[in-house]
């Protein structure tokens, strides 16, 4: 790839022209044998020339818009109308009218379909209400043996319910006895109570006793000699203690001394280890230093011999590198040119046989057309070509098969269509070909340009090998280390030289600090063996087991401990005996108190049990197991009367539910209930089918409706889309050649085209009329080839020595040189007038000088000369004929020799 990006391949673009592209675009070269085909050009070749020249794109852009716009709104119309075949036939319908009958009919139906619907609503209704009746009557006479069934089934529970009046009224007299019962019950439950309580005091009064014993025993105990002297004793022992009170405090304050300088003293040695410790890291750290500054500078030393070998290796791998993505470059544009090159030979190849096959088919269809004439001449009949009646020498078909095998104006389109395409084809491979070629071109030159190699020598093609380069790369690259390193010790070394300063100023900071240690640690030791001193001098007064404030802290509150024990317990001796004498008194009180009151308890449950016979027989009970029996809860009595209450409540209902029965059921009979239900529900049935029927119908209008609706929305989506096809589809007929309207078959672009080539023409044949001495002017003709093809771009000559219009390809070499010529100049001026201002200001002719005559070559150049003194424009001819040599003055010479072309520049 030679170059990539907008700016890159135009700048690369320039360098291989020679100039930019202003300066292109005013030059027109005119290629030997080709710029004779704007003349001799069919119509549609002659479009597409013209296309290119005028870059009438937009023109066309309007065509394929208009083409695509109606294209769509055909689409639309026939989208629609498939939509409105499909709700028809959906609907049932062929068209819609149809749809609109059924639509009415439906409506007729409905109206019957509602009269029907009423007609069963009524006849269901009085069915309905017979039915009512009848089961009202047939409840009635239900509700008469009901309530019948119900009167006797209450009336069988009559004993039953006497038998619970009977118990209810046994209650009734059995609690009218609870008062007697519970006054017995009352006191008896009192009797009890007393003689627990006689014996509980009994038993209060025996332990009474037992502990007043106790007491007696405790304080002799604690008024002994014994327990005297454990008192004395203790006091005694108080008094020791608190003398050693204040020796203890100053023993403690010696030991806080003798630590307090065993702190100092450690602490003293630590400080001395720590600055011995830093003055030796010091020293070290600065032997190091010194040592790693000497190395820095021996490899700093080494700079300006890295810098030099460095500079002297580092263009090598650059200038192998270039020449070897150069070499790799050439090989890559050099097959693609190969390979451009036989593409364009196959092009042409194919073109030759499009050609030959082109030429083949129209000799063909000439023949043809010249038998199929002949064969409708007739004898003394006039020639429907030139009119004589004479016809001596008629074509003459091989057979009646070849005129059926002539090819078509099809198959001519057709080849022509294909040689078209293969020229185009051919054109395109062969500039590629070329492009290709200067593509190798181009590197060639880069190659030759890119210098001398490591060695002095001249510089080659050839490419380094891979290895040659990776080492010339590695050993630029270890250079290249090399150097950066010999830098970074020459840093290093600078900054080992400030931190050697600083590593000096610290050890001398670090021996002054260790003798300031070293003195400090001495006088604390001595200050620790003075305080150890003092602390034993303290010690000797005192027990070892007391020399603490703590231990004899607890020693003395032992001591108040025991003192305390022994007083409190004689204190307690004391009150434990006199609140023993006390609780005898109140006992024996108490136990007294309790055997009165259990004998009036037991005359008390004499008299309520005398007071309770009496009750039970008044009551008219046999014994008192008999009211026992007759005994019921409060709850089982209110619901033994509830179930009583409940039961006359309910047969009373019955009789009163059976009365008004039998007043409703008097005079009716037993009704057909069956025969009643089977009526109304046939009724019912057919009503519900005349609503069925009605709503149905209702759906299907409903349906209908919207259909009809829908087809009319479509209808009227079709009008709209319809107009605006009509006339889309018009211009679009007319812009695109289409069409009874456009009978000479020309686009919008070939309309603006003929325009443009009325001015090239007309441009053309005022050079033309010269070279020619006034005998040919050039004319835009509007006649079709063919029924298919398009007006408005054919060109013919007009010959003023016959005055009469002939085709361009009847003039001869000369004069389609002329006329071919007078086009291109003429092509240039209308191309330059709309070209905004762009000016063709140079004119290259190939050939072609070779076909005149010499007068008409001196009018040819005469134009040439006067085209570039009237109009300043520089004009270039190349050609072989040596007439033209002499006329130029200023003239470029190729000549060949054994040793290839040369060059000259020849003025004069």
């Amino acid at each position: 790839m030679v170059a990539t990006g907008l700016t890159k391949v135009t700048a690369r673009i320039e360098g291989i022209l020679g100039f930019e592209a202003d300066q292109f675009r005013q030059v027109v070269l005119l290629p030997q044998g080709q710029f004779r085909q704007a003349l001799t050009a069919d119509s549609a070749k002659r479009q597409e020339i013209l296309e290119i020249l005028f870059g009438t794109e937009a023109y066309r852009h309007i065509e394929i818009v208009l083409k695509d716009k109606a294209d769509r709104l055909a689409k639309s119309l026939g989208s629609l109308d498939d939509r409105q075949k499909t709700l028809l036939r959906a609907a049932g319908a062929e068209s819609l009218e149809e749809l609109r009958s059924t639509f009415e009919a439906q409506r007729e139906r409905l109206g019957e379909a509602r009269k029907a619907e009423n007609d069963a609503s009524k006849a269901a209704d009085a069915a309905a209400e017979t039915l009512v009746r009848v089961k009202q009557d047939a409840r009635r006479l239900e509700e008469a043996r009901v309530a019948a069934q119900i009167v006797a089934d209450m009336q069988s529970k009559a004993p039953e319910v006497d038998a619970m009046e009977h118990r209810r009224d046994r209650a009734r007299r059995a609690a009218g006895c609870a008062g007697a019962e519970a006054l017995l019950n009352q006191a008896c439950a009192e009797e009890a109570a007393r003689l627990d309580a006689a014996e509980q005091a009994k038993r209060d009064l025996a332990e009474a006793e037992a502990m007043a014993c106790a007491a007696s025993a405790a304080l002799a105990a604690e008024n002994s000699p014994e327990r005297a002297g454990q008192r004395r004793q203790v006091e005694t022992e108080l008094l020791k203690l608190d003398s050693f009170a204040p020796k203890v405090e100053q023993i403690d304050q010696a030991r806080e001394a003798v630590i307090e300088a065993g702190r100092a003293a450690a602490k003293a040695v630590d400080l001395a280890a720590d600055a011995a410790a830093r003055k030796s890291e010091a020293a070290n750290g600065l032997a190091g230093a010194r040592a790693e500054r000497d190395e820095a500078r021996a490899h700093a030393a080494e700079t300006a011999r890295w810098e030099l070998q460095m500079s002297e290796s580092g263009a090598a791998p650059k200038r192998a590198q270039v020449r070897a993505q150069l070499e790799e470059e050439l090989q890559r544009t050099i097959c693609a040119a190969q390979e451009a090159n036989e593409l364009a030979d196959a092009a042409a190849a194919r073109l030759e046989r499009a050609r030959g096959r082109a030429t083949a088919l129209r000799d063909a269809w000439s023949a043809g057309q010249a038998a199929a004439l002949a064969a409708a001449l007739e004898p003394g009949a006039p020639c429907p070509v030139c009119g004589s009646i004479s016809h001596p020498s008629p074509a003459h078909a091989a057979s009646v098969g070849a005129l059926k095998q002539a090819p078509s104006h099809k198959d001519l389109r057709n080849a022509d269509a294909a040689v078209a395409a293969a020229e185009t084809e051919w054109l395109r491979l062969r500039n590629a070909s070329s492009e290709a070629s200067q593509r190798v071109a181009s590197v060639q030159g880069q190659l030759a340009g890119v210098g001398v190699d490591d060695d002095g020598g001249a510089a080659t093609i050839a490419i380094p090998t891979l290895a040659r380069i990776a080492q010339l790369q590695s050993e630029l690259g270890a250079a290249e280390r090399s150097l950066k390193e010999a830098k970074a010790a020459g840093r290093r070394a600078q900054a080992l030289d400030e931190h050697i300063a600083q590593l000096e100023r610290q050890l001398a900071a670090d021996e002054a600090e260790l003798g300031k240690a070293e003195t400090a640690s001495l006088e604390a030791a001595s200050q620790l063996t003075a305080a150890k001193a003092r602390l034993e001098e303290k010690e000797l007064d005192v027990p070892a087991y007391l020399r603490s404030p703590d231990a004899l802290k607890a020693a003395q509150a032992a001591a108040i401990y025991v003192r305390d024990e022994l007083a409190r317990a004689l204190e307690v001796a004391e009150g434990a005996f006199s609140d023993a004498g006390r609780a005898v008194s109140g006992a024996q009180a108490r136990a007294g108190a309790a055997a009165e009151g259990l004998e009036g308890a037991i005359r008390a449950v004499q008299a309520r049990q005398t007071e309770f016979d009496a009750k039970v027989a008044e009551a008219g009970f046999e014994s008192v197991d008999d009211y026992q029996d007759s005994k019921m809860s409060d709850d089982a009595a209110d619901s033994l009367q509830r179930r009583i209450e409940q039961f006359q409540r309910e047969l009373h209902a019955a009789a009163e539910r059976l009365a008004r029965a039998e007043g409703e059921a008097a005079g009716i009979r037993e009704p057909d209930l069956s025969a009643a239900e089977a009526e109304c529900a046939a009724l019912g049935l057919a009503a519900k089918q005349a609503l069925e029927t009605r709503v149905g119908l209702e759906n299907l209008m409903a349906q209908t409706r919207r259909q009809l609706d829908d087809l009319d929305k479509l209808a009227h989506e079709m009008r709209e889309i319809e107009a605006e096809h009509t006339v889309i589809a018009r211009v679009s007929d007319v812009a695109n050649g289409r069409g009874h309207r456009n009978k000479l078959g020309m686009t919008f672009e070939r309309f603006v085209l003929a325009s443009m080539l009325d001015q090239v023409t007309e441009a053309a044949t005022q050079r033309l009329q010269v070279m020619s001495r006034g005998r040919y002017a050039l004319r835009r003709t509007m006649e079709r080839q063919t029924s298919r093809s398009a007006a408005g771009l054919g060109l013919e000559v007009f010959d003023t020595y016959t005055g009469r219009e002939r085709n361009v390809t009847t003039l001869s070499g000369g004069e389609g040189f002329m006329a071919s010529l007078s086009l291109a100049l003429g092509l240039a001026d209308v191309v330059q007038s709309y070209a905004g201002g762009i000016r063709l200001d140079t004119i290259f002719v190939d050939e072609g000088f070779g076909t005149l005559g010499p007068e008409s070559l001196d009018l040819a150049i005469d134009t040439l000369v006067e085209l570039q003194r009237d109009g300043g424009r520089l004009v270039g001819v190349i050609s072989h004929v040596p007439e033209l040599g002499e006329r130029i003055d200023a003239r470029l010479e190729i000549r060949m020799t054994d040793r290839g072309s040369t060059s000259r520049f020849v003025v004069g």
